[in-house]
């Protein structure tokens, strides 16, 4: 039996696992020209920036990219939620180092951690240092790390 909303589901998902390929590319072309990523602040908190932001959502990206692509949904400035109807790009960097997190429909991914998570997250180096493979302060949320692989 064909589920049409599953298969639009794995369709989100395959746009969304692109939309971070490019904005990783664009990140660190950026980052080559630059010698850190576009700076929000730091990692944490007040810091995160949004898909859900008007126009070019991660500054200074203009360059490398026509348009910074946005989540296909974008309903939500928090992709992590404990309910799966939540989903927007979220990006942090305090220079040398920054989070991307995409927030999947489909948990039976792939790239995610176990495969018991939603969430997909890409960061430069390590990002914070910190693996969100493993339950944290997300409300015991999981994430998957990738790189290039993605």
């Amino acid at each position: 039996v064909i589920n049409p909303s599953a298969q639009l589901a794995r369709a989100r998902d395959a746009k969304r696992k692109n939309d971070m390929r490019v904005i990783k590319r664009a990140l660190e072309a950026y980052s080559i020209d630059n010698g850190h990523y576009p700076i929000t602040g730091g990692y944490c908190c007040s810091y995160w920036i949004f898909s859900t932001a008007a126009g070019s959502w991660i500054t200074g990206l203009d360059p490398y990219l026509k348009a910074v692509p946005k989540d296909p949904k974008n309903n939500a400035a928090y992709p992590w939620a404990l309910t799966n109807t939540q989903f927007s790009y979220a990006y942090a960097s305090a220079g040398p180092h920054y989070n991307l997190v995409g927030h999947l429909e489909t948990a039976e991914d792939s790239l995610t951690c176990a495969k018991t998570g939603y969430y997909l997250f890409i960061s430069s180096d390590s990002g914070t240092g910190s693996n969100w493979c493993v339950p944290a302060s997300y409300n015991q949320q999981i994430f998957t790390t990738t790189d290039l692989d993605l």
